[in-house]
């Protein structure tokens, strides 16, 4: 079997740590947890992997971005193979449950939709974090960014596509919560969501 066809989901990951190592950003592994409220939503609400309450929504990475007093969790998923970043059809995220369990944006905004439903916060970053094989072996980087929000019916609006995670650097955290909220305020008033 061809060296590309396997999954480099751990690469991918400990890049994406490293990088927000660098930049001294706090974050939560698999078994850290953020804090009891998301937690319990995430215990509560049907697991990724089959429908089940009670288990199986553990993101790979999480986050709270802080500023005066404003919190947004952020919800981070890994996938490691060629075309796994993302699954829409006709321009629509899809949650059903093969795409929330083998893409990663998808898996994302599918733990986003859980902490909303299930507490008190209103909006969540959701981000899909993937790597590939290039040509000569070495692994190529991508990530994709969701704004999910109550406001807008956990519609999912899309805010980068990049190969870096440079946004959630903690010096630019209170910008970034400024642009989310913005982005929701504009699509709760024009009602557009497409994403794709």
């Amino acid at each position: 079997m061809s060296e590309n066809v396997h999954s480099i989901e751990e690469i991918v990951e400990d890049h994406f740590k490293r990088e927000l190592n660098e930049y001294g950003a706090k974050y939560y592994t698999k078994t850290e947890s953020i804090n009891s409220n998301i937690e319990i939503a995430l215990k509560e609400y049907p697991s990724k992997t089959g429908g089940v309450v009670g288990g199986g929504n553990i993101p790979d990475i999480k986050m709270m971005l802080r500023n005066n007093g404003r919190e947004i969790p952020v919800m981070i998923e890994a996938k490691g193979t060629a075309g796994a970043l993302l699954k829409c059809t006709l321009g629509k995220v899809d949650l059903d449950q093969n795409a929330i369990s083998e893409y990663a944006l998808n898996g994302a905004i599918h733990y986003a939709n859980a902490i909303i439903n299930n507490s008190a916060y209103d909006t969540v970053l959701a981000i899909g974090i993937n790597g590939k094989h290039g040509s000569f072996g070495e692994p190529i980087f991508e990530t994709f960014s969701c704004i999910v929000s109550k406001k807008n019916n956990n519609e999912p609006i899309r805010l980068l596509k990049t190969n870096h995670l440079t946004y959630l650097h903690p010096e630019k955290q209170s910008e970034l919560i400024k642009i989310i909220d913005e982005i929701v305020e504009m699509f709760c008033v024009a009602q557009t969501t497409s994403t794709c």
